[in-house]
Protein backbone atom coordinates (compact mmCIF):
# COMPACT_ATOMS: atom_id res chain seq x y z
CA UNK A 1 0.00 0.00 0.00
CA UNK A 2 1.35 3.40 -1.01
CA UNK A 3 1.25 6.20 1.56
CA UNK A 4 -0.76 9.32 0.83
CA UNK A 5 2.42 11.43 0.80
CA UNK A 6 4.05 9.12 -1.77
CA UNK A 7 0.92 9.26 -3.96
CA UNK A 8 0.87 13.06 -3.75
CA UNK A 9 4.56 13.23 -4.65
CA UNK A 10 4.00 10.89 -7.60
CA UNK A 11 0.99 12.89 -8.84
CA UNK A 12 2.90 16.16 -8.48
CA UNK A 13 5.91 14.82 -10.44
CA UNK A 14 3.58 13.55 -13.15
CA UNK A 15 1.83 16.90 -13.34
CA UNK A 16 5.12 18.81 -13.56
CA UNK A 17 6.34 16.48 -16.32
CA UNK A 18 3.32 17.23 -18.50
CA UNK A 19 0.99 19.92 -17.10
CA UNK A 20 -1.15 20.19 -20.25
CA UNK A 21 -2.02 16.51 -20.21
CA UNK A 22 -2.70 16.58 -16.48
CA UNK A 23 -5.03 19.55 -16.89
CA UNK A 24 -6.88 17.77 -19.70
CA UNK A 25 -7.32 14.67 -17.50
CA UNK A 26 -8.59 16.78 -14.61
CA UNK A 27 -10.99 18.63 -16.91
CA UNK A 28 -12.32 15.33 -18.31
CA UNK A 29 -12.72 13.93 -14.78
CA UNK A 30 -14.65 17.00 -13.64
CA UNK A 31 -16.88 16.81 -16.70
CA UNK A 32 -17.62 13.07 -16.31
CA UNK A 33 -18.43 13.24 -12.59
CA UNK A 34 -19.39 16.79 -11.61
CA UNK A 35 -21.22 15.77 -8.40
CA UNK A 36 -18.20 13.84 -7.16
CA UNK A 37 -15.89 16.73 -7.99
CA UNK A 38 -18.15 19.21 -6.16
CA UNK A 39 -18.26 16.93 -3.13
CA UNK A 40 -14.46 16.61 -3.13
CA UNK A 41 -14.04 20.37 -3.38
CA UNK A 42 -16.55 20.98 -0.58
CA UNK A 43 -14.77 18.42 1.56
CA UNK A 44 -11.37 20.00 0.89
CA UNK A 45 -12.74 23.47 1.71
CA UNK A 46 -14.14 22.21 5.01
CA UNK A 47 -10.85 20.52 5.93
CA UNK A 48 -8.64 23.42 4.80
CA UNK A 49 -10.47 26.70 5.48
CA UNK A 50 -7.28 28.76 5.80
CA UNK A 51 -5.73 27.38 2.59
CA UNK A 52 -9.04 27.96 0.74
CA UNK A 53 -9.24 31.54 2.02
CA UNK A 54 -5.63 32.20 0.98
CA UNK A 55 -6.19 30.62 -2.45
CA UNK A 56 -9.30 32.72 -3.03
CA UNK A 57 -7.53 35.86 -1.89
CA UNK A 58 -4.60 35.17 -4.24
CA UNK A 59 -6.96 34.56 -7.16
CA UNK A 60 -8.77 37.85 -6.56
CA UNK A 61 -5.49 39.76 -6.21
CA UNK A 62 -4.20 38.26 -9.48
CA UNK A 63 -7.40 39.21 -11.29
CA UNK A 64 -7.29 42.76 -9.90
CA UNK A 65 -3.65 43.16 -10.98
CA UNK A 66 -4.46 41.96 -14.50
CA UNK A 67 -7.65 44.04 -14.89
CA UNK A 68 -7.04 47.53 -13.45
CA UNK A 69 -9.56 49.25 -15.73
CA UNK A 70 -12.30 46.81 -14.74
CA UNK A 71 -11.49 47.46 -11.08
CA UNK A 72 -11.69 51.24 -11.61
CA UNK A 73 -15.00 50.92 -13.45
CA UNK A 74 -16.44 48.79 -10.64
CA UNK A 75 -15.31 51.34 -8.05
CA UNK A 76 -17.04 54.09 -10.05
CA UNK A 77 -20.24 52.01 -10.26
CA UNK A 78 -20.15 51.36 -6.50
CA UNK A 79 -19.64 55.05 -5.77
CA UNK A 80 -22.49 55.98 -8.14
CA UNK A 81 -24.78 53.44 -6.45
CA UNK A 82 -23.90 54.85 -3.02
CA UNK A 83 -24.80 58.34 -4.23
CA UNK A 84 -27.99 57.09 -5.96
CA UNK A 85 -26.83 58.38 -9.35
CA UNK A 86 -29.58 58.26 -11.98
CA UNK A 87 -29.32 56.50 -15.32
CA UNK A 88 -27.12 53.70 -16.62
CA UNK A 89 -23.52 53.09 -15.58
CA UNK A 90 -20.66 53.11 -18.08
CA UNK A 91 -18.58 50.00 -18.77
CA UNK A 92 -14.80 49.65 -18.86
CA UNK A 93 -14.99 49.24 -22.65
CA UNK A 94 -16.95 52.49 -23.04
CA UNK A 95 -14.43 54.30 -20.86
CA UNK A 96 -11.50 52.96 -22.94
CA UNK A 97 -13.25 54.15 -26.13
CA UNK A 98 -13.83 57.59 -24.60
CA UNK A 99 -10.14 57.88 -23.63
CA UNK A 100 -9.12 56.89 -27.17
CA UNK A 101 -11.46 59.54 -28.58
CA UNK A 102 -9.60 62.19 -26.55
CA UNK A 103 -6.20 60.91 -27.80
CA UNK A 104 -4.71 60.68 -24.32
CA UNK A 105 -5.46 64.34 -23.62
CA UNK A 106 -7.22 66.05 -20.74
CA UNK A 107 -10.69 67.31 -21.73
CA UNK A 108 -10.04 70.62 -19.95
CA UNK A 109 -6.37 71.64 -20.44
CA UNK A 110 -5.66 69.36 -23.47
CA UNK A 111 -2.40 68.19 -21.88
CA UNK A 112 -1.18 64.67 -22.74
CA UNK A 113 -1.26 62.88 -19.40
CA UNK A 114 -2.42 59.90 -17.39
CA UNK A 115 -6.17 60.26 -17.53
CA UNK A 116 -8.58 60.04 -14.63
CA UNK A 117 -12.33 59.85 -14.94
CA UNK A 118 -14.18 63.10 -14.31
CA UNK A 119 -17.95 63.47 -14.17
CA UNK A 120 -18.91 66.69 -16.00
CA UNK A 121 -21.88 67.05 -13.66
CA UNK A 122 -20.56 65.69 -10.37
CA UNK A 123 -22.32 62.66 -8.87
CA UNK A 124 -22.74 64.68 -5.65
CA UNK A 125 -24.71 67.27 -7.66
CA UNK A 126 -27.05 64.72 -9.25
CA UNK A 127 -24.95 63.76 -12.29
CA UNK A 128 -25.15 60.28 -13.74
CA UNK A 129 -22.46 57.65 -14.19
CA UNK A 130 -23.37 57.26 -17.88
CA UNK A 131 -20.49 57.55 -20.33
CA UNK A 132 -22.02 60.78 -21.75
CA UNK A 133 -21.34 62.47 -18.37
CA UNK A 134 -17.74 61.21 -18.16
CA UNK A 135 -14.60 62.75 -19.65
CA UNK A 136 -10.90 62.04 -19.23
CA UNK A 137 -9.08 64.66 -17.17
CA UNK A 138 -5.59 65.03 -15.74
CA UNK A 139 -5.33 64.73 -11.96
CA UNK A 140 -4.69 68.43 -11.59
CA UNK A 141 -7.85 69.49 -13.45
CA UNK A 142 -9.96 66.74 -11.89
CA UNK A 143 -8.85 67.69 -8.36
CA UNK A 144 -9.28 71.44 -8.81
CA UNK A 145 -12.70 71.05 -10.48
CA UNK A 146 -13.88 68.74 -7.69
CA UNK A 147 -17.70 68.98 -7.58
CA UNK A 148 -17.94 72.42 -9.19
CA UNK A 149 -19.94 73.20 -12.30
CA UNK A 150 -17.64 73.18 -15.37
CA UNK A 151 -18.54 76.75 -16.44
CA UNK A 152 -18.04 78.11 -12.93
CA UNK A 153 -14.73 76.26 -12.60
CA UNK A 154 -13.43 77.43 -16.00
CA UNK A 155 -14.32 81.08 -15.21
CA UNK A 156 -12.23 81.04 -12.03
Amino acid sequence: MISIEAKKAYDRARYLANPTRAKERARARRKSAPEKTLAEVASWRAENPEAYRESSRATVQRWRANNPEMVRAEKQRARARRLNAPGPHHTAEEWEAKKRAFDGRCAYCFDVCRQTLDHVVALERGGSNAIENCVPACRSCNSSKSTKNVRTWLDV
